[in-house]
């Protein structure tokens, strides 16, 4: 066996920025957040050199903080469990035979809300950008109203927005005044106003309200 010049550091990461739970609808594709996550160690050495001790038997990853939140499946994977409710998993990463550790603190992340925003049509460079549109007015001089396009979002608790628009459903709460045409084209039929949700991932999103006018543009 070759001997090791003396390991004077240890350092721990992993491959993602956060991760949720198996249970929340954050994991839900496009969001697609990752319920686990592999440790990646590396130890320094006296020399200057370092060593991948990734998957070393010697080193011992253990769950610190929010126990009840994550669990090691595998000695160098953490995994956050069912309905867990944490903002953050706390490792305690420790090379115990040159008597060295670290921790890793990962952010744990849930959907907060889903929202729903209108935009102009036909879209144009920017015009998801623009203000939301409330209203759908009658074109002048015909009997046809405006359209508009529809997108959903999903707001996660750090604050992060994901279109899942690609994903989403949306309904009209009236489609005898607004329709919804070609999977996210809203299009106003007669007067009136109306509520517009969208469904994704098994969670309804907060009621977007759009009126139709006969006031011309």
């Amino acid at each position: 066996n070759l001997d090791l010049p003396p390991a004077t550091s240890i350092s721990a990461s992993v491959a993602v920025s956060r991760v949720t739970s198996p249970t929340n609808a954050a994991r839900v594709t496009p969001v697609s957040l990752p319920t686990s996550t592999t440790v990646s160690v590396q130890v320094g050495f006296e020399t200057g050199a370092t060593a991948d001790f990734s998957g070393d038997s010697r080193v011992t990853i253990s769950v610190m903080s929010a126990a009840s939140c994550a669990v090691m499946s595998s000695p160098f994977v953490v995994a956050i469990v069912d309905h867990a409710s944490c903002v953050s998993v706390s490792l305690l990463v420790e090379y115990a035979e040159a008597e060295l550790s670290t921790t890793l603190t990962i952010p744990v992340v849930y959907l907060s809300h889903l929202y729903v925003k209108a935009t102009p049509y036909p879209a144009y460079v920017g015009s998801t950008n623009v203000e939301a549109v409330h209203m759908l007015h009658q074109i002048d001089c015909t009997g046809y109203y405006q359209h508009a396009l529809v997108g959903a979002y999903a707001v996660l608790s750090d604050a992060t927005t994901t279109a899942v628009t690609s994903r989403a459903t949306f309904h009209s709460s009236d489609p005898a005044k607004v329709v919804v045409n070609s999977l996210t084209r809203l299009a106003g039929t007669s007067v009136g106003s109306v509520l517009v949700l969208a469904s994704w991932a098994s969670t309804s999103s907060e009621a977007y309200t759009l009126e139709v006018t006969e006031v011309p543009v």
